[in-house]
């Protein structure tokens, strides 16, 4: 029986390695966040923005399996008539530590424009960039074991243990610094993940820098649902910006094996 158990065993094993394990996030997965501006006290609540992100492909960087994750950030129209905001980041984040390798950044912001692009040494937590300004490139340092935002989004949906953990967050010369807590969340309805049931999550909240509050779907690979900021209090009011999951598209599962 011992032998037979472990020929089993021995062959279960053979496949995995034939065949290689799932990456953790599917190819052309896609999530729409609206990005809400609340008056509290007044009742008040309307759109600035949006926020779509996708895993566009997967592929090989440096020998490592990487996600091309884009993100796009625009106002609304309404906005726009102010201050128009469309900007789009391409991130080459690493499948299993998270690092990014590069990235790049188109901005149109008012009458500002720039196209950034950054190299990442991870090991020398070194970064390369350039820009209109800098042509020829500058480099600087990055905070080790640091993550890039989107790196981050990705990274926090991977940790199913929702340990409390301390963690660093860069953006070019700036760093933060998120104290991160988890709890049992309620179960709230998400039409853009189940239009007839509520679905269960769970809260992570963070008590450093930025005092946000999220609610993960604990079903859906803890994806980020709900997000509040810390309320900016003026004049007895208090202004939150909110986060809404408003699409969700789930992707196709890939094998490691199968990314060239």
């Amino acid at each position: 029986m011992t032998r037979i158990t472990l020929a089993i065993c021995l062959a279960v094993f053979s496949l995995s390695c034939a065949f290689g394990a799932p990456l953790p996030f599917k190819l052309k997965e896609k999530v729409s966040y609206s990005i809400d501006g609340i008056v509290k006290e007044m009742r008040i609540k309307g759109t600035l923005g949006s926020i779509d992100l996708e895993i566009a492909d997967i592929s090989k960087m440096n020998g490592r399996i990487v996600y091309h994750c884009i993100a796009k950030i625009a106002s609304t129209m309404l906005i726009q008539n102010v201050f128009q905001i469309n900007d789009v980041l391409d991130a080459w984040v690493d499948a299993k530590t998270y690092a990014v390798y590069k990235s790049t950044l188109s901005i149109r912001e008012g009458k500002n424009t720039n196209f950034i692009t950054q190299m990442i040494d991870n090991k020398s937590d070194t970064i390369t960039h350039t820009d209109k300004n800098n042509p020829k490139g500058i480099q600087y340092k990055k905070p080790k074991g640091a993550f890039a935002p989107v790196a981050f989004f990705y990274f926090l949906r991977s940790q199913k243990s929702m340990s409390p953990g301390t963690y660093t967050v860069f953006q070019y010369t700036d760093s933060k610094v998120l104290n991160l807590s988890f709890a049992g969340g309620s179960d709230i309805k998400v039409d853009a993940l189940d239009k007839k049931n509520k679905i269960k999550t769970v809260t992570a909240k963070e008590s450093g820098t930025f005092g946000v509050s999220v609610l993960l779907a604990r079903d859906f690979d803890f994806l980020p649902v709900l997000m509040n900021s810390f309320a900016i209090e003026y004049q007895k009011n208090h202004f939150v910006i909110q986060g809404k999951l408003t699409g969700y598209t789930p992707g196709t599962p890939v094998d490691e094996t199968s990314v060239k």
